[in-house]
């Protein structure tokens, strides 16, 4: 079959690549693609063209080593500051070193792939692989937009799923608990542990808190800048947890801080933390575990066996609702609670469908739309929809008992 205007030829040279052609038309110059097989040839033929119909332009960027790109990018990348340095730690430690020296415009679908299995293989983590991939791809993304490359790459090259679910919580057994407070108290850092004991708090939370944000007169801290928009809240502060932040009073600027005054590096306080668990005699754990398994003493409040967590979770800005049996515990002079988590709490339903009405009453689905048509059975309509409440309906059925 004879070939096209411009699609050029595709040829075995001697040293047994294959190589794919666009030949020189309008005063461009010849293009040659090089590959071990001919369809890889074809492949990367393929994918120049598609970027050059998309506009994609030939820059020093461009031209350039994927490190080359990816440095100044990092640094620009409107992003936190805390997200910049992983990116970073990405960059310098994994991607550059595997794939930093590729142009830009040559990285493939399988490089990318091979340096996703490379890194499985060496122990790095699921979930640290995925970080690494999504950091790669944010920065190619960007590349495509500003027309430097014609795809992204990541985009055909999945990363190995990352571990469902999140990382189960580890609370402090109760006989720990005492043990971690009496070592804690000696470190230069008990008001953090007292404030992370007695309120819940993220430790970026805490670590972000400026003096401006603490109330000691009305006993209250103000957390600005969470996790999400909604994470702004006035958590009140325990005496104990007062106490501790009062050591501090006098100090302007961040409330935890540096000898300098800088802020501090949140893997020294994991580190501190670990040093602490390890001086108590205490299984490894995270400082996250201490939320919200650990809360303060809420003087004058029942004590029961459970308790619902839709109050405390506009404090501590937790995404599900959950029922936890709180035990009472005392120790080294501070009152608190220890909670164990038991299980979700569903919301309560009010209405059934017109099928789950059916379902309870132990009639067919025709005969349940039939009645509820006539007017015999409860009903009520939400916009097109047809429900049945289900207080109605329990005295609908006792009503005909």
């Amino acid at each position: 079959m004879r070939r096209g205007k411009g699609e050029g030829s595709v040829y075995k040279q001697k040293d047994g690549l294959w190589c794919a052609v666009i030949p020189a038309i309008g005063g461009a110059p010849r293009k040659p693609f090089r590959a071990k097989t001919r369809g890889a040839a074809l492949e990367k033929r393929t994918n120049h063209l598609a970027a050059r119909a998309r506009g994609v332009q030939e820059t020093r960027a461009s031209k350039g080593s994927l490190l080359a790109y990816l440095e100044p990018w990092v640094e620009e990348h409107p992003v936190a500051e805390s997200s910049r340095k992983a990116y970073r730690g990405h960059i310098v430690n994994h991607i550059g070193p595997a794939l930093g020296r590729k142009r830009l415009t040559a990285l493939e679908s399988d490089d990318v792939r091979n340096f996703l299995t490379a890194l499985a293989a060496k122990g790095v983590s699921k979930a640290t692989v995925v970080r690494i991939r999504a950091t790669l791809s944010k920065a190619l993304n960007d590349a495509v937009d500003k027309k430097l490359i014609g795809f992204n790459p990541c985009a055909y090259a999945k990363a190995p799923p990352a571990p469902s679910g999140k990382l189960a919580h580890r609370p402090l057994r109760e006989e720990d608990i005492p043990l971690f407070i009496s070592v804690a108290k000696e470190h230069y850092l008990w008001p953090l542990w007292a404030l992370l004991l007695g309120t819940g708090m993220r430790m970026g939370e805490a670590l972000k808190l400026h003096w401006g944000d603490v109330s000691l007169k009305a006993g209250s801290v103000h957390v600005r800048g969470g996790k999400s928009k909604t994470s702004d809240r006035v958590i009140p502060l325990t005496d104990w947890t007062l106490a501790a932040l009062e050591e501090l009073e006098g100090r302007k600027g961040l409330v935890f801080a540096t000898k300098t005054g800088k802020a501090i590096d949140g893997r020294n306080i994991n580190r501190y933390f670990h040093k602490l668990l390890d001086d108590a005699g205490i299984d490894n754990r995270r400082p996250h575990d201490m939320r919200p398994h650990l809360c303060e003493h809420h003087p004058g409040r029942d004590r029961r066996p459970a308790v619902d967590l839709r109050a405390p979770r506009t404090r501590w800005r937790h995404h599900h609702v959950a029922v936890l049996r709180i035990r009472e515990l005392e120790g080294e002079g501070c009152r608190y609670q220890a909670t164990e988590r038991v299980g979700l709490m569903k919301t309560k339903r009010l209405t059934y469908s017109v099928e789950e009405a059916a379902e309870a009453v132990g009639i067919g689905r025709s005969l349940a739309w039939r009645m509820v048509r006539d007017g015999q059975m409860p009903c009520l309509r939400v916009g097109r929809r047809v429900v049945v409440p289900i207080a109605e309906l329990e005295l609908w059925v006792r009503s005909r008992a």
